[in-house]
């Protein structure tokens, strides 16, 4: 952390984290008060399903542009294992634009769509029942992000009952993702220059042949997936209630005013 935002953090009564890793953070970069952890909830829109595969196996990736969500290796991976096959599809869900490149035949660098009928790339804004509705038609999350401050978007997948791909070690909810967890490792991030030095610290760097194992075990072994992640979905809902985190976050400054 900055040395700038530690003083600035302890100059404050309590600090407040979305997850224990962030507390953890905060404590060993020299923050000296009280740390409280009240984790994002979950909305009732995000209602559970079961998937099943019919004719085509859809991935589905959000997150783009942010270079810290990996879209670029999920493409690259997806395109190593399965190339143009139509039973396979891959959507990414960018806001906005996305910065996924390939190269095509002709050595120029284009959007990966535009050479592979099995990869759309969707950049207008959704509502959150579109949104919904998207995860609800894919089958598997791939999220193979450096790290995040809480995580959204694997959390909306998981309590959707959506087999999830993500590295973990920064997660507040790890113990929900469950056995297509991708490993990682802790490094020095490393951020393009366009971003400038917004991410300058460590990252989780995903293990990209992890990536296609737990790609390929997804596939394969997809109906008794979808019934585990189907099956811990409403325990999700229990414990991300935005209601019951918001009652025990703010218990006790209620009891001291």
């Amino acid at each position: 952390m900055r040395p700038d935002w530690v003083e600035r953090f302890n100059l404050c009564d309590e600090v407040w984290s979305t997850s224990t890793w962030n507390s953890e953070i905060f404590k060993n970069n020299g923050i000296n008060k009280d740390i409280q952890v009240y984790p994002h909830g979950i909305e009732d829109v995000w209602k559970p399903r079961k998937r099943i595969v019919k004719d085509v196996f859809k991935f589905l990736h959000v997150g783009e542009p942010s270079p810290r969500k990996d879209g670029q290796l999920v493409v690259d991976t997806f395109i190593k294992m399965f190339g143009n096959d139509p039973k396979y599809h891959l959507t990414i869900k960018a806001h906005l634009n996305s910065s996924i490149r390939i190269y095509d035949k002709n050595g120029s660098l284009v959007s990966p769509s535009s050479v592979y009928s099995n990869i759309t790339v969707i950049t207008e804004e959704y509502n959150i029942n579109q949104l919904v509705n998207l995860y609800h038609t894919h089958h598997v999350l791939v999220y193979p992000t450096w790290g995040e401050g809480f995580g959204f978007i694997p959390l909306q997948a998981l309590a959707s009952g959506m087999p999830t791909i993500t590295t973990y070690p920064w997660a507040e909810y790890k113990k929900f993702i469950g056995p297509l967890a991708l490993k990682s490792k802790l490094t020095d991030e490393v951020t393009p220059k366009s971003v400038g030095d917004a991410h300058i610290g460590k990252m989780f760097k995903p293990d990209a042949k992890h990536l296609e194992d737990l790609m390929y075990d997804a596939v394969i072994n997809f109906k008794p997936y979808s019934g585990y992640y189907f099956a811990q979905s409403t325990k999700i809902h229990e414990e991300y209630n935005w209601i019951k985190l918001t009652k025990n976050a703010f218990s006790h400054l209620i009891e001291k005013f």
